[in-house]
């Protein structure tokens, strides 16, 4: 009995200010560059900075996470916080 949270906010969702990404290593900060509702996968699309990722390691970890639920609240997605990240792995 789920709902698919970019079902119900693809628009305000599709904003850097949305999401947060760390570098695992280090604990910085990465930047997100843009981020895409694809409504025919129904997914985001989050695109990384390039250079940054760039900079990493093979096997270096970039955790993406949606923005606290107060950052959330203020895009107009209320009543609604992450579980926890997705790990990208840079091969």
């Amino acid at each position: 009995g789920g709902k698919n949270i970019g079902l119900l906010y693809s628009t305000e969702l599709a904003a850097v200010g949305a999401w947060t990404a760390t570098n695992d290593q280090t604990s910085a900060a990465h930047t997100i560059t843009s981020v895409a509702w694809d409504a025919a996968l129904e997914r985001f699309n989050v695109t990384l900075d390039s250079t940054a990722y760039t900079a990493l390691t093979g096997g270096d970890t970039v955790s993406v996470d949606l923005a606290t639920a107060a950052a959330l609240a203020a895009l107009g997605v209320d009543g609604f916080e992450s579980l926890g990240p997705v790990t990208v792995t840079k091969a």
